[in-house]
């Protein structure tokens, strides 16, 4: 597109070319590959899994879980800063590896414990969420090994094995679906879904652990060494994970028990796939960054390509759960949960501008701008408290949609503004029509009964994306021009490849 910016998605394709080149690319693309593969591996199961609870679990019951699981991802995001700290290393050695593993095993058990005394308080700020306490206790357990399987699967993508993390981290997301399903069937009900992270991490610790042996150096204390980049990551991703956690504990302290488990399952549903994107992206693109950073070149072009990326695949993806999401939904989960299946297009701009916005944060720490991201994060974080108050006091899980979404959309301005890549917004407004285009081809092929609207609506889906392939008409899509002249191995048909 004429008049890309820098930082545009035109510019990374000439920067790749002239700096890594297509072997660099492709690699790129290879780990993504195996990243997207195995969560959609999980995405597939962990749908499965969702039916299962659905019909299960009383949205009541839903709806404290999903507070307590927000509530203690804020805890947990306190261990994040090691995932960060050990993909955008210069260089992962065996004393820094060491050190961090240590680091990460004293802090997990230790904020574990003194959490496990602080969980009586959920009970007092949300006196008539049921079970609130017990899921809150039984989520926390996670805290003792999350930091160790954050820093074991770092390692293994940081070293460029996103092959092993891949499929660790599937075998350990199934591993913990089967052991809730197991406890929820013989009788260990509602607590019974609080076990699925806890058991997915002690797998991908064990794993990772037994997969970097042979990397291991002499484990020692490492908190003091560590403490300084390991506070800027940590703050980032607890003020992440408080402002994206308001409306959830708004709607808890709102809309009573039953409204918040029909908005927590239709956020939860909405939320599996933009996740996914982010996860999958995320772990490449920090890596990516980081070693331009390392080699003395400008990260920004990749930052670039991979929004550019990001926002055609979140167009697709998202234009198709637009039309299909509250079909799926209720498929899914059974009867009675139609009210959760409306709400499902109210997040999903939201949804994906947050994607948006957290790959843009993880590219500025690689590349060291921790200020900015904190300035970024704090005005989502002021917007959304906004709004969220309006949609308490309205008690509207619409409105409490429409902050998420002003508040991301906010914060990604501030990003594309502090990076000079205005012109990105011409970008995201071509996929954004090319999200349009998807959702009503879909919708317009979905006809007859929830189970025929599926079938019939993603071949709609499909068929809405093979004139992509197309030289002259996927020319015009931005994202797709770029892989072309970066020669990586996308359809097309008709027009010259790239020299």
């Amino acid at each position: 597109m004429s008049g890309t910016p820098p930082g545009g998605p035109a510019a990374p394709a000439r920067a790749a070319a002239g700096t890594e080149g297509r072997p660099g690319a492709r690699a790129l693309v290879g780990g993504f590959g195996w990243e997207t593969g195995a969560l959609a591996a999980a995405l597939l199961v962990q749908l499965c899994y969702t039916a299962y609870t659905g019909r299960h679990v009383s949205a009541e019951h839903f709806g404290a879980y999903a507070i307590a699981l927000n509530l203690v991802h804020v805890c947990a995001s306190t261990m994040v800063g090691f995932t960060q700290l050990v993909l955008k290393s210069r260089e992962l050695t065996e004393e820094f590896l060491g050190l961090a593993l240590l680091t990460a095993a004293v802090a997990g058990v230790g904020s574990c414990a003194l959490l496990q005394l602080a969980a009586p308080v959920c009970g007092v700020l949300w006196p008539d969420v049921p079970e609130l306490v017990a899921f809150v206790r039984v989520l926390l357990l996670q805290n003792a090994v999350f930091p160790l399987s954050f820093v074991c699967a770092s390692a293994l993508r940081r070293s460029g094995r996103n092959r092993a993390a891949a499929v660790l981290e599937f075998g350990g997301q199934c591993t913990g679906f089967a052991a809730a399903v197991l406890l929820l069937t013989t009788g260990w009900n509602p607590l019974g879904i609080a076990v699925t992270l806890s058991v997915s991490a002690v797998v991908q610790t064990v794993g990772g652990l037994a997969l970097l042996r042979p990397r291991l150096g002499g484990l020692r204390w490492g908190g003091a060494a560590l403490g300084g980049e390991l506070w800027l990551c940590t703050r980032s991703a607890v003020l992440q994970s408080v402002m994206y956690g308001v409306p959830m504990w708004t709607a808890g302290l709102t809309l009573g028990p039953a409204v918040t488990g029909h908005y927590s399952r239709a956020v939860y549903f909405a939320s599996m796939a933009p996740m996914m994107l982010v996860q999958g992206l995320g772990r490449v693109v920090t890596p990516a960054v980081a070693r331009c950073v390392a080699a003395g070149r400008s990260p920004l072009p990749a930052l670039g390509a991979a929004l550019s990326a990001a926002s055609a695949l979140l167009a697709c993806v998202l234009g198709v759960l637009a039309a299909l999401g509250p079909t799926v939904l209720v498929v899914l989960l059974g009867p009675g949960w139609e009210e959760a299946g409306a709400l499902v297009p109210w997040f999903l701009p939201g949804l994906g501008l947050q994607v948006l916005c957290m790959l843009g944060n993880q590219g500025d720490e690689a590349r060291g701008e921790h200020a900015g991201v904190w300035r970024d994060q704090l005005l989502v974080a002021g917007v959304m408290v906004a709004g969220c108050l309006v949609g308490g006091v309205l008690a509207s899980p619409h409105v409490l949609g429409l902050a998420h979404l002003a508040a991301t959309l906010a914060g990604h301005a501030g990003q594309l503004r502090r990076w000079g890549m205005g012109l990105m917004w011409r970008t995201y407004g071509v996929h954004g029509l090319l999200g349009v285009w998807v959702s009503a081809c879909t919708a317009a092929a979905a006809v007859g009964g929830p189970g025929l609207r599926l079938v019939s609506g993603c071949l709609g889906a499909l068929l809405a994306l093979l004139p992509l392939c197309l030289a002259p008409v996927g020319h015009r899509i931005p994202a797709l021009r770029t892989a072309w002249e970066r020669g990586l191995p996308v359809p097309r048909v008709g027009g010259r490849s790239a020299p």
